[in-house]
């Protein structure tokens, strides 16, 4: 695998489809320029397909082909070992991007101005104000 944010992207694309401007969310350490390269490698490579999104035509999404979707158990299970290693070796786990639940906390903080625990905000962004509202009322 070439670049170091190559696995990265297609361990994000293992969950369906994304824009481009979710992939971005998703590895906020990432520029616009390299995520737009190793995009264009990957898609060279067989391994993800451009297509327009099913909202809006003039959206481009990323998905796995299927030769990218048969690689799902070899990228979780390198992923499995880097945490299990640094684990063993005493390392802090360098994770450089977000899961889809903190992307979400984030935006809702952002809306209602107020800190929310990426947990509150996994199961839909309803549900993570919700349990926002609740915490506030609990708490006062």
């Amino acid at each position: 695998m070439g670049g170091k944010w190559m696995f990265w992207i297609w361990y994000q694309l293992l969950s369906g489809p994304k824009r481009f401007g979710e992939l971005q969310k998703l590895l906020p350490s990432i520029s616009q320029q390299v995520l737009t390269l190793e995009l264009r490698e990957l898609e060279q490579m067989g391994v993800l397909q451009r297509q327009a999104s099913e909202l809006r035509l003039t959206t481009r999404e990323y998905a796995l082909t299927k030769l990218g979707r048969n690689s799902e158990p070899i990228l979780r299970q390198l992923y499995a070992w880097g945490r299990w290693i640094c684990e063993r070796l005493g390392l802090e786990y360098d994770w450089p991007m977000m899961n889809e639940a903190e992307v979400r906390a984030s935006r809702i903080s952002s809306r209602i101005g107020e800190t929310i625990h990426p947990q509150c905000a996994k199961i839909s962004p309803i549900f993570g104000l919700l349990a926002f509202e609740i915490a506030k009322t609990d708490g006062a």
